[in-house]
């Protein structure tokens, strides 16, 4: 799908094959803040220090607690989080067992207004003060 969306002959072909890629992602991608929706996706792209250290930008990958800083540290064991997690944690346990794909993602196995309630859980990030 992705060189039929680059090969478009014209620019209104172009934006055609790019809503119908847009339509197949699930409605739950589309909730909430634009500004929320780009730390969560783009978590890889992120500031925690494994990824920034994976690009050469600092010397260490460690967090102030002194494990390696990445999603899942972030999401589930850092320290420095745990008020914060208690309350995602819980939240989400209403709905299904806890993963770092159902935080990133979602669930196809959920109804949309659960997945919505995930990602307004998941949303803590912006309390964490950490992005």
């Amino acid at each position: 799908m992705a060189a039929a969306v680059r090969q478009a002959p014209s620019i209104a072909s172009f934006k055609t094959s790019i809503r119908n890629v847009q339509s197949k992602q699930p409605s739950f991608y589309f909730y909430g803040t634009r500004r929320l929706h780009v730390r969560h996706f783009f978590a890889n792209c992120s500031s925690l220090n494994k990824y920034l250290y994976d690009k050469n930008n600092i010397d260490s990958p460690d967090c102030q607690c002194g494990s390696v800083e990445d999603k899942y540290h972030f999401f589930f064991t850092c320290p420095d989080y745990n008020r914060i997690r208690t309350s995602l944690l819980n939240s989400v346990a209403q709905y299904c067992e806890p993963t770092l794909d159902i935080f990133l993602f979602g669930s196809n196995n959920l109804d949309t207004n659960s997945n919505n309630a995930i990602f307004d859980a998941v949303f803590f990030i912006k309390d964490s003060m950490r992005f």
